[in-house]
């Protein structure tokens, strides 16, 4: 039974990596980039419908090698707005499409998956997402946050305000000039996702054999406004992470029951 299960996972994990290489790239040029030139005005709803198919579809390999998904929830991201969650696995990303309705949000994507990478450097492009590089240039990341809020947020923006895959899947520190670039000087509201179940899979390469041990769970906890004064953010900020934190033991604690 072990062996099916692990068998069973790596047919769906090479799946996902053929359609990511080669099934998603042929419909981009013989559909999308030909739909898009035909009628440019529909360039973002078009690129966002086949963004969701991408993920709705690696879900559903996902779930075929084994892996389950419990969501909770759901978020009108039409509207100006900040959505935040901890961040554990690469696996976490595709499953957000069943809480955004309506519209996909714009993510805060590093600089490295903005191209060079055929499917993804495509979506983040459709998604028109924020790009960053805070390794190379921090501050140059959180000016490219204070100028899309310049700019107006029309709907919402996601971001991982621990700035990185956990390797114990714990809540890490924040690391708060992201959100504060976004929230200082006007009040937004502010959506806390709290995801567990996927730690042991930060990288492709440790999914191959094991989605079959996957128990994803993915919950809407709250919407809160943010503050007026900017100096009261730090702590605003901080009481996000300390919700994440409680739900996040909440969640764990009912797994086990």
């Amino acid at each position: 039974m072990a062996l099916f299960r692990a068998l069973r996972s790596l047919v769906a994990i090479l799946a996902c990596l053929f359609f990511l290489a080669v099934v998603a790239p042929i419909s981009l040029y013989l559909v999308v980039v030909p739909w898009i030139a035909l009628q440019p005005h529909r360039r973002h709803e078009v690129g966002l419908g086949w963004v969701s198919l991408i993920a709705r579809f690696l879900v559903a390999l996902f779930r075929f090698g084994g892996a389950t998904f419990k969501i909770e929830g759901a978020i009108n991201c039409k509207q100006p707005g900040v959505v935040i969650m901890n961040h554990q696995s690469v696996l976490e990303v595709a499953p957000i499409v069943y809480i955004m309705n309506g519209l996909l949000p714009r993510f805060v994507a590093r600089a490295r998956y903005a191209r060079g990478i055929p499917t993804v450097s495509r979506a983040v492009g459709y998604l028109e997402c924020i790009i960053i590089d805070p390794r190379r240039d921090r501050a140059g990341a959180v000016l490219a946050l204070h100028n899309a809020a310049r700019q107006g947020l029309d709907h919402c923006v996601m971001l991982f305000p621990e700035g990185h895959r956990t390797k114990d899947g714990e809540i890490a520190e924040f690391r708060p000039a992201g959100m504060t670039a976004l929230l200082e000087g006007r009040q937004l509201p502010v959506w806390t996702i709290v995801s567990d179940g996927y730690w042991h899979f930060r990288k492709v390469k440790d999914t191959f054999f094991g989605l079959g041990t996957v128990r994803g769970h993915m919950k809407v906890v709250e919407c809160v406004t943010s503050p007026e004064n900017p100096e009261d953010l730090p702590a605003f900020i901080e009481e996000r992470r300390q919700t994440m934190i409680r739900e996040l033991a909440a969640m764990r604690a009912e797994a086990k029951n």
